[in-house]
C-alpha cells in the first residue's frame, strides 16, 4: 500500500500512522477540562468555591503614545505616554478518570514482537561470531563495520539498518543490595469513650495521649469539634478547599 509517490514522505508518513495508533492504544487514562474566564477575582473565586479548580490572573500591559500640547513642547518633552492595563482571571477545572478496560495488551504484543526480531538478530550475530557489547530499546551496537557484516541491509519499514555514532549508556547496570531494615510494628491503642457527647472526656483523652485518631463512621459524628475543644493550637490540614474555607470563617488556621 502507498501512501505518497515520493518514497520517503511515503516511509515517514506509514511511521507516524504507526507511532499515532501505539500511542492511542497505549493510553490509560480519560481527561477533560473546562475553561472559563472573569473579568474580577471575586468572580472567579465564588464560583471556585461552588465548582472548585483553579485560578490563574493574565495581565496585559499597553503603552500609548499622546499627542504633546504646545505647552510640553516649549517645556522640551519629546516623547508622552499612557499606561493601560487590563486583567483577567482564568477557571480551569480538570477531571481525569482512569480507564477500566483498554487496549493496553495489544500494545504490549507489539513490542513482544518487536524484542522477538531483535532477540533473533541477536543470536544471528553470535553465529557469526560477531560481539555485542548494547542493546537499546531497537538496536544491537557491535564495533564492525558494515561490509563485516553478513546481514541484509535496507531502509524499509521494519528492515535492518545500519547507522553509526552510536553509543550505549554511560554508566554500567549493577545491583546494591541494601541491608535489611527491621521494622518495628506500633502498638495500637484503642481507647472507647464511655460518652461520647461528653466534650471533657475527648479533651482529657487528647491531653493524655500524644498521638491520637479519631474516628467517625459518618460525617458530622463530631471528629472536628473535638479537635476544636481541646484547647491546643491547633493546625487544620483538610482534603477538600471547601472545609478549609469553613474553619478559616471560624478564624482556625
Amino acid at each position: 500500500m502507498t501512501i505518497s509517490d515520493n518514497k520517503y514522505d511515503d516511509i515517514e508518513k506509514k511511521k507516524f500512522i504507526m507511532n499515532k495508533n501505539l500511542g492511542l492504544i497505549e493510553k490509560k487514562y480519560n481527561k477533560k477540562s473546562i475553561t472559563k474566564i472573569y473579568h474580577t477575582m471575586k468572580e472567579a473565586q465564588y464560583y471556585q468555591i461552588k465548582y472548585g479548580g483553579n485560578i490563574y490572573r493574565v495581565s496585559e500591559t499597553k503603552f500609548e503614545e499622546e499627542e504633546l500640547t504646545q505647552e510640553q513642547k516649549d517645556e522640551k518633552i519629546l516623547v508622552r505616554q499612557s499606561i493601560t492595563s487590563r486583567e483577567l482571571y482564568i477557571l480551569i477545572n480538570k477531571v481525569q478518570k482512569d480507564l477500566e478496560e483498554g487496549f493496553n495488551p495489544i500494545k504490549d504484543f507489539i513490542y513482544d514482537i518487536q524484542l522477538f526480531k531483535l532477540w533473533e538478530l541477536y543470536k544471528k550475530l553470535n553465529e557469526s561470531n560477531i560481539k555485542v557489547y548494547g542493546i537499546k530499546t531497537d538496536c544491537l551496537l557491535v564495533n564492525e563495520q558494515k561490509e563485516d557484516i553478513r546481514i541484509d541491509f535496507n531502509k524499509d519499514i521494519g528492515g535492518v539498518k545500519y547507522e553509526k555514532c552510536k553509543k550505549p549508556i554511560n554508566k554500567k547496570i549493577m545491583f546494591f543490595k541494601n541491608e535489611l531494615i527491621e521494622f518495628v510494628q506500633p502498638q495500637v491503642n484503642i481507647i472507647e469513650m464511655k460518652d461520647e457527647y461528653d466534650k471533657y472526656e475527648m479533651k482529657d483523652i487528647l491531653h493524655k495521649y500524644d498521638r491520637v485518631m479519631i474516628k467517625g463512621l459518618l460525617p458530622g459524628s463530631g471528629k472536628t469539634s473535638a479537635v476544636k475543644n481541646s484547647g491546643y493550637d491547633v493546625l487544620f490540614v483538610t482534603p477538600y478547599n471547601k472545609l478549609c474555607q469553613e474553619l478559616r470563617k471560624e478564624n482556625y488556621d
